[in-house]
């Protein structure tokens, strides 16, 4: 019949006399910690504290890595703006990480480039930023090709504007709704404008729209 151990004391131990006790000193605990690096933690609540991340953008960050955390830290020294560069890295980077199945490390486009690559494209509509960064990305695109091959145009926002001005006084009864308080009025001239000049961003379009309109 087996002992039955109800009490503390029967789980008693003894001391391994053939093993010497481990003493580790404090100055060895330091540096195998600086050798360890920032830890997750902390390094969540810095990105929170140094770049205005929120918590689940801080988290998503360490959570792929260190590397990708340095990657994030060149493109927001750059852009001087850590929130755009999460967002960027979250719209454009993460995705194709995924589908080409790479790390952060072997990604062609490095991070410098890719600051570049928002600094450009940053009055660009999210659809047409992605389509541009695919042609950068997959073909080796300079940023300027891959506007074309997109069929983008650059803003000339002087023209632009001309072409605003142009369509409101085609559009007498679009403005007339516009003036009584029909605010969607006025996308019959933003449609104009859209329309005689493929390719340009919509949110610039309407910007102007709204500056001439008030004008009227």
């Amino acid at each position: 019949m087996q002992r039955h151990k109800e009490d503390a004391a029967d789980y008693r131990y003894f001391p391994e006399p053939d093993l010497v006790p481990v003493i580790v000193s404090a100055e060895k605990i330091a540096k195998i910690q600086a050798e360890m690096g920032e830890l997750p933690q902390a390094q969540r609540k810095r990105l929170e504290t140094q770049y205005g991340l929120s918590a689940y953008d801080a988290e998503v960050l360490t959570s792929k890595g260190r590397n990708m955390v340095a990657y994030f830290e060149v493109v927001a020294a750059a852009l001087k703006d850590g929130k755009a560069a999460s967002n960027r890295i979250s719209d454009l980077v993460f995705p194709a990480l995924t589908e080409r199945k790479e790390e952060i490390s072997d990604f062609p486009i490095k991070a410098g480039a890719l600051a570049a690559f928002i600094q450009a494209t940053g009055s660009l509509p999210k659809m047409d930023r992605l389509a541009v960064f695919k042609f950068v990305l997959e073909e080796n695109l300079s940023i300027d090709e891959a506007k074309a091959k997109a069929g983008i145009k650059d803003v000339d926002e002087s023209a632009l504007r001309q072409a605003v001005v142009a369509a409101i006084g085609a559009n007498p009864r679009a403005v007339a709704d516009f003036k009584a308080g029909k605010d969607a009025a006025k996308m019959a001239i933003v449609g104009a404008v859209m329309k005689a000049n493929k390719g340009v961003p919509n949110d610039v379009v309407r910007k102007l729209v709204d500056e001439e309109l008030a004008k009227v």
